[in-house]
């Protein structure tokens, strides 16, 4: 039998210079606009499908779904057009070639509130939470995204933090990492406080590192703002020893007298953007590292996806355990952090024997810091999800199953009303032990 031989790491390293040069100038194309010529029989959907595209909020709002979002009647929508209190409506041509309306953007939802009266309410301060936890697939991407965008929907001013090197959350706002997205685009020459790199290589002013504003950037959906991620976010585990000298160098550039433990760099550097935003939402990555510390320490409040599988559940006790040598690690660096909010999702649940006695053991084992309402496991989000749509985006025109689609936006509206209530109001309900017991009563087996 002949076997291949093995190249040898000098042969290999030429192999894959040559690999990444034609895959850069591949991406330098499609970056330059230059697809259609890559690529000539590409259609316009797989671009879309494939993320090439520039990604736009595709759904506009129907009267019935405006009236219900700003609790105000059809009646008094059209009434406030015809006053001129609104603008007039969009129009778009129907079948038989009328004009009907086109429905509302959240652009215009947002000024119906301020007409109507019918902001939402305010949070007791802006609040840092992040979503947790190191098992892979325990969709903490999905709850980051989709409870901003229901968060946005409301009437909330939202940033996103993507925090993960892999980008996905990023990758979702319609943003390559590593293409769209580099280094300095991060939150990476924040935490890591390279100076020379800053002024020398990119030319800008160091005073930019005094906190993460320069890494802010508008998104496609009206009020999330996104901090994105690439890979370069590897690089604060690789220069650690710049790291865990970041405060040194923050202390000393803008004059404040008392250091901070490197553990509490990027709740310094989030600190100033607070007033700004209704909440902020942090996107963790899957493995507990000196970024995922960092994290950890940013956090007001912590919301833990936990999949109703037996092998999720094991990883998430590790994670837990893991989560309490952090704090050991704040103790012993004198962090400012001295209080924070944990609670457990339930997600990936379906009606069945497993994942009954799945959720009755994570209520077992975390108590009443597990919240009541599960995300229920459904094929209508993860088909639209294919499409690079979630179900707060996705056209109506892209639904192919409204039964489902409903069902999913009524579990979702459950999940996150709960979550704003207890996890960042932190409002517990009267009931929440008869709702345990219940819960817990039904998942007995």
């Amino acid at each position: 039998m002949n076997r291949m031989s093995q190249p040898t790491i000098e042969e290999l390293d030429s192999d894959l210079e040559v690999a990444i040069e034609r895959g850069d100038k591949l991406f330098e194309g499609i970056q330059s606009g230059l697809l259609k010529e890559l690529f000539p029989d590409l259609s316009q959907e797989a671009i879309e499908e494939l993320g090439l595209g520039s990604k736009v909020m595709p759904k506009r709002f129907s009267m019935q779904e405006a009236s219900s979002l700003l609790g105000v009647t059809r009646q008094a929508i059209n009434k406030a057009e015809k006053e001129g209190r609104l603008p007039a409506p969009d129009t778009k041509p129907s079948a038989d070639g009328r004009n009907i309306r086109a429905g509302f953007t959240l652009q215009q939802i947002e000024n119906m509130r301020s007409v109507f009266g019918k902001l939402p309410a305010k949070f007791p301060e802006t609040y840092v939470l992040g979503v947790l936890n190191q098992k892979g697939g325990a969709q903490k991407t999905t709850t980051t995204l989709f409870y901003a965008q229901w968060l946005a929907v409301q009437g909330y001013k939202v940033l996103i933090v993507d925090t993960d090197g892999q980008g996905s959350l990023t990758t979702w706002m319609g943003l390559k990492p590593d293409i769209d997205i580099g280094w300095e685009d991060t939150i990476a020459p924040f935490v890591i406080q390279d100076e020379h790199r800053w002024e020398e290589e990119l030319g800008r002013d160091s005073r930019e590192l005094n906190d993460l504003n320069y890494a802010v950037r508008k998104t496609y959906f009206h009020g999330i703002d996104l901090i994105p991620a690439c890979g370069s976010l590897l690089e604060i585990d690789l220069y650690r020893n710049m790291t865990t000298k970041a405060p040194d160098v923050i202390c000393q550039r803008v004059g404040l007298g008392r250091k901070f433990p490197a553990t509490d760099i990027l709740r310094f550097g989030l600190e100033p953007l607070r007033e700004r935003y209704d909440i902020i939402l942090l996107d963790g990555t899957p493995s507990l590292n000196l970024n995922t510390t960092n994290v950890l320490s940013a956090c007001d409040r912590v919301l833990i996806p936990t999949p109703a599988h037996m092998i999720d559940i094991a990883s998430t006790v590790q994670f837990v355990d893991q989560v309490r040598q952090v704090f050991k690690l704040f103790r012993d660096h004198d962090s400012a952090r001295v209080s924070m909010g944990v609670n457990f999702l339930i997600n990936r649940y379906s009606a069945s024997e497993a994942s009954y006695t799945a959720e009755s053991m994570i209520r077992h084992i975390f108590k009443d810091m597990v919240l009541s309402t599960p995300v229920e496991k459904s094929d209508e989000v993860q088909r639209e999800g294919n499409t690079l749509h979630t179900i707060y985006e996705v056209p109506n025109s892209l639904i192919t199953n409204p039964k489902a689609h409903k069902r999913a936006l009524e579990n979702y509206e459950q999940v996150f009303t709960e979550v704003t209530n207890r996890v960042v109001r932190g409002i517990v309900p009267r009931d929440l032990d008869k709702v345990i017991n219940m819960r817990e009563s039904k998942t007995a087996v």
